[in-house]
């Protein structure tokens, strides 16, 4: 999935993963204008954070 995010202005600090969807907006593609899902905001989250380990373990 190489769909790109946008997010709209506000903090996400201490945010649900359904509030963090709310404030994404899909910028490209068939979706254009919509907001992803709990689910690939999970996924968006986690291979960040798999490529920061992965960034880490090499720097």
């Amino acid at each position: 999935m190489a769909a790109r995010y946008r997010a709209s202005q506000g903090s996400c600090a201490a945010a649900s993963l359904r509030e963090i969807a709310e404030r994404l907006v899909i910028p490209t593609g068939k979706k254009k204008g919509q907001h992803p899902s709990a689910a690939t905001v999970m996924r968006m989250l986690r291979d960040h954070d798999e490529k920061a380990l992965e960034a880490s373990d090499y720097g």
